[in-house]
């Protein structure tokens, strides 16, 4: 039994019945063809929906991935920027001299206002 003829089974149990004693080798299509029409029809807007739904969660799924890929990427550089601000900042007390003092704070206050912008805290 198709989902049509369930259908019709379901909503109009009655009509269906007698329908399929008066004329038992009709399809339930021919008997209701209008209504075939109109469920055809809303099973075409069915499945387009449905194409646009899967064409949807296709995009998320990429979209996804990209920025998945670009926090790696932002993660990285902040683990990096974490490792050089160190590395300054031990220069300079290693040597204590006015040249790695100004290069570590010129680097500090790059490394805090790169943070900000990578992790969207800016603005």
């Amino acid at each position: 039994m198709s989902d049509f003829e369930e259908y019709i089974k379901v909503n109009y149990p009655r009509d269906y019945e007698r329908q399929k004693r008066i004329y038992p080798d009709q399809r339930v299509e021919e008997l209701y063809s209008e209504d075939y029409k109109m469920w055809n029809h809303q099973q075409a807007i069915i499945d387009n929906l449905k194409a646009q739904l899967n064409n949807m969660e296709a995009c998320y799924i990429e979209k996804k991935k990209e920025l998945e890929d670009q926090q790696k990427r932002i993660d990285e550089v902040l683990e990096y920027l974490d490792g050089e601000s160190a590395n300054r900042w031990g220069l300079w007390k290693e040597k204590a001299d006015m040249l790695d003092q100004g290069a570590s704070n010129a680097f500090e206050e790059a490394y805090w206002m790169a943070k900000k912008v990578l992790r969207g805290e800016h603005g």
